[in-house]
């Protein structure tokens, strides 16, 4: 938890708790699967990094150990991070199954909204934008989390859709949402930012109303911090690909 940490530090440690979780109990459990995931947070904003399969890995550690699921409830945002770290995994099967076994332990007053959420994102990963959409529109987005994850959801539906005055609605409505929000930090601010200004530029290239040098563009993108990084440069290489033809 120090500015000291480093991948050697956190695999050593990774490994040494996966043997001996059985010594500690639930709340030194908590405690250490929080500093590890912490980790794998902050170095998923570094260029180029992807700890998606330890996130996951320490995610089923923490549901099978019952340490989310405490009293049989579970936070929204908890839910949540479960569910999307398998999505980014790759794990779909398991995050189809994650929404069915535990959507009923997340408070009453907020399962709509993220359960409606997830669903929309595993219709996404499936290439079934429309039917996103449809369940992006259900929940009523009232805390900073939610409505970050449905600005984000919503520009990248809109590109796959190509959908013109959608997306250049959606990119000047993020915009706003970013300058005024009071509750981030300057850094998770930032990499949404860059996030919104990449997408734009990818659009423009897409709808061939830029021009770009693919190698200068990646370069930059790659020495950026910005969240749904793998996405982004999936997108730009299918664009470097379509120029080449």
């Amino acid at each position: 938890m120090t500015d000291r940490k480093n991948d050697k530090t956190f695999y050593r440690l990774k490994h040494i708790f996966e043997k001996n979780q059985h010594i500690l109990d639930n709340s030194e459990n908590d405690m250490i699967f929080v500093a590890l995931l912490s980790y794998c947070w902050d170095m998923n904003l570094k260029p180029g990094k992807d700890y998606s399969k330890d996130e996951y890995e320490l995610i089923t550690g923490m549901l099978d150990k019952e340490i989310l699921t405490e009293g049989g409830k579970m936070y929204s945002e908890w839910f949540m991070y479960a569910f999307l770290t398998a999505i980014k995994a790759g794990e779909i099967v398991f995050a189809e199954k994650f929404i069915d076994k535990y959507k009923d332990m997340v408070p009453e007053n907020e399962r709509s909204n993220v359960v409606n959420h997830a669903r929309a994102e595993l219709e996404f990963v499936k290439e079934n934008y429309e039917k996103a959409l449809e369940y992006l529109s259900i929940p009523k987005y009232n805390n900073v989390s939610e409505k970050l994850r449905a600005n984000n959801m919503y520009l990248r539906i809109y590109y796959e859709l190509e959908w013109s005055d959608q997306f250049f609605n959606q990119i000047d409505s993020f915009k706003h949402f970013l300058k005024n929000v009071k509750s981030l930090s300057t850094n998770l601010i930032k990499v949404r930012q860059n996030f919104v200004k990449y997408i734009l530029i990818l659009y423009k290239i897409k709808l061939g109303e830029m021009k770009t040098d693919f190698s200068v563009l990646k370069k930059e993108i790659a020495d950026s911090q910005l969240v749904n990084y793998k996405w982004i440069m999936k997108k730009l290489s299918k664009l470097e690909q379509r120029s080449q033809k």
